[in-house]
């Protein structure tokens, strides 16, 4: 939210939270500091971490189950007209790519990946990718 307030401070739109852009929930890992969660998973780690999150924690969703959750809101974001500014988390932003493109795979995943300063333009008529800036 606080992402989005700066992103608006200049305007008269108000953000609204929508659940079902919250992050992938990481079930048995969540709260937890990584070199813990890499620790009780010994060699698997950086096995899962390079999945891009196809393989689910435990008690956690997949990307395929943040894809499945964020579908209604992308078909309804298709029949919106005008300008939408979503400000989600790293692997909400690359589900609704996913979604967008009809791509999932390894190398798209990877793709849809950004750094915290940056944000992607994309169309939805037709969907695709327009380009990706940096703001520091």
């Amino acid at each position: 939210m606080d992402t989005a307030q700066i992103l608006l401070s200049s305007s008269e739109i108000e953000p609204e939270i929508e659940p079902t852009l919250a992050e992938l929930d990481l079930g048995d890992y969540e709260g937890r500091y990584e070199s813990d969660v890499k620790a009780s998973m010994g060699g698997h780690y950086d096995e899962w971490r390079s999945s891009l999150m196809r393989v689910a924690p435990p008690g956690g969703e997949s990307m395929a189950d943040v894809v499945t959750r964020v579908t209604p809101l992308v078909e309804c974001l298709q029949s919106t007209k005008g300008v939408v500014l979503l400000v989600g988390h790293q692997y909400v932003n690359m589900a609704l790519k996913a979604k967008l493109s009809g791509c999932f795979s390894t190398e798209c995943l990877q793709a849809y990946k950004q750094a915290n300063d940056e944000f992607d333009i994309w169309s939805l008529d037709p969907p695709g990718f327009m380009s990706r800036m940096a703001v520091g």
